[in-house]
C-alpha cells in the first residue's frame, strides 16, 4: 500500500488508476453517451465539449513525447491546454462546477481506498458517486454527474496525487439556478425591426455565464466582441466578403483552454 493508503498493483501502479488506465477514447466516447441521459440539460452539451477540449489520446502523446513543446507546437496547440495546468478551473462553464469541491473531494477518497469497487462498469461508478455528492448538496444528482465524468478523466490524465493535491476551490459562481440559465440561454437576439432584410445575422456568444450577475464585468465585453466577430459586413453581397476578428490576446484569454490556435 502506498502512503496515501491507496491500493497498489502488480505494477505498482494504483488499483483505481490502473482501473481507468483501462479506457481510452473510444471506451470514454461510450461511457459519456451512456450518462448523457442522465446529465442535467444545463451541462449536457458543456460536458461534451469538455471532454472533446480534453482527449486522453492528446494527453499521452504529450507524455510520451520526447520533446512534448515541439509537438504542441507542430499540433498548433496554443493557450492551456494541459489538465494539470488547470485541475481545478479547465471546467468553469459548467453549472456543476460550483460543486467542484464536493466532487473532487469524492472522487479522491474512491481514489485511496483499500475496498473493492462495486461495479467494474466506469459509466455506474460515475453514476454512483454523483449521488453520494448529490446527497451531500441536497440536490439532483444530474446536477454533479458532467463534473463527476470530468473529475474522473481529470484524475486519469494527471494522477490521483497531483489531483488530491490541487486546492479545489472553484472561482466565483453565478447564483442563478440552472432553470434561469436555461431561460437565459433560451433568449433569442433581436436582429431590430428590419432585421430580416439583413443577409446576415447578428447573434451573442457567451463565454463566461459565471459573469452574467456582473453586467460592468468582462462578460460584456464578451458578448460586444463576439457580435463583432460573427458579423459579417454587407460588402459581401458586392462580390467582396469580409469578416471582423476579434483580438488575438483577448480569444486566447476566453479560449485558453482549448487544444487549437485561434
Amino acid at each position: 500500500m502506498c502512503e496515501s493508503g491507496a491500493v497498489m498493483g502488480s505494477s505498482a501502479e494504483p488499483l483505481f488508476e490502473a482501473f481507468l488506465n483501462q479506457h481510452d477514447d473510444q471506451s470514454w466516447r461510450s461511457i459519456i453517451s451512456a450518462l448523457l441521459p442522465f446529465v442535467h440539460e444545463v451541462d449536457r452539451t458543456a460536458t461534451q465539449i469538455w471532454f472533446y477540449f480534453f482527449p486522453l489520446a492528446l494527453s499521452k502523446a504529450l507524455q510520451q513525447a520526447e520533446d512534448s513543446e515541439r509537438l504542441a507546437r507542430k499540433l498548433s496547440l496554443d493557450g492551456k491546454y494541459l489538465l494539470k495546468d488547470q485541475i481545478d478551473s479547465s471546467h468553469e462553464f459548467l453549472c456543476g462546477h460550483r460543486y467542484w469541491p464536493l466532487v473532487k473531494a469524492a472522487v479522491s477518497e474512491l481514489a485511496a481506498s483499500t475496498v473493492p469497487q462495486e461495479s467494474l462498469d466506469l459509466a455506474t461508478q460515475i453514476r454512483h458517486t454523483a449521488s453520494g455528492v448529490a446527497s451531500k448538496a441536497g440536490i439532483d444528482a444530474s446536477l454533479v454527474v458532467g463534473i463527476t465524468a470530468i473529475a474522473f478523466m481529470t484524475l486519469q490524465q494527471i494522477g490521483a496525487e497531483a489531483f488530491r493535491q490541487s486546492p479545489g476551490i472553484p472561482r466565483e459562481q453565478s447564483s442563478k439556478s440552472p432553470e434561469q440559465i436555461l431561460r437565459q440561454r433560451a433568449r433569442d437576439d433581436k436582429q431590430g425591426l428590419l432585421g430580416f432584410l439583413r443577409p446576415d445575422k447578428v447573434f451573442t456568444i457567451t463565454f463566461n455565464e459565471r459573469a452574467y450577475q456582473h453586467p460592468a464585468s468582462d462578460n460584456r465585453r464578451c458578448k460586444r466582441q463576439a457580435r463583432i466577430l460573427f458579423a459579417r459586413s454587407s460588402l459581401r453581397g458586392r462580390g467582396r466578403t469580409h469578416t471582423h476578428s476579434v483580438p488575438l490576446g483577448f480569444m486566447r484569454d476566453l479560449l485558453g483552454r482549448r487544444p487549437c490556435r485561434c
